[in-house]
């Protein structure tokens, strides 16, 4: 018998979930829809740290997000919050959070 709880009891307490070789399901969708996560290196936690610094300075740097869903948005990233990358999204200037473990990569496209 496996030792370890529940994936679903560990989500009720915590906002970010480890799956230990478990699949992680969003039950507000009809169909059931796999949620795609990856760790990132520090590198990477570093590059989006400089470009939050960089629009603090106002530095515009239009970047390409790339998620693993294959989705990808030009923004410009404004600030890095518990795990969430807030920016400004370029085509209806609204603001778009993404969850730092669902992307893929963050490229730089333009830096004015």
């Amino acid at each position: 018998m496996n030792s370890e709880p529940l994936l679903f009891i560990d989500s009720v307490f915590n906002k970010e979930v480890v799956a230990n070789n478990q699949n992680i399901y969003d039950s507000r969708y009809q169909t059931e829809r796999k949620i795609i996560t990856k760790n990132h290196d520090s590198e990477f936690y570093i590059k989006l740290n400089r470009l939050a610094f960089m629009y603090e300075k106002n530095k515009t740097i239009i970047c390409k997000v790339i998620l693993l869903t294959k989705e990808e948005y030009l923004v410009i990233i404004k600030s890095i919050n518990d795990n969430i990358l807030n920016c400004i999204h370029l085509d209806n200037n609204n603001n778009k959070s993404f969850n730092i473990n669902e992307i893929d990569e963050v490229t730089i496209e333009t830096i004015n």
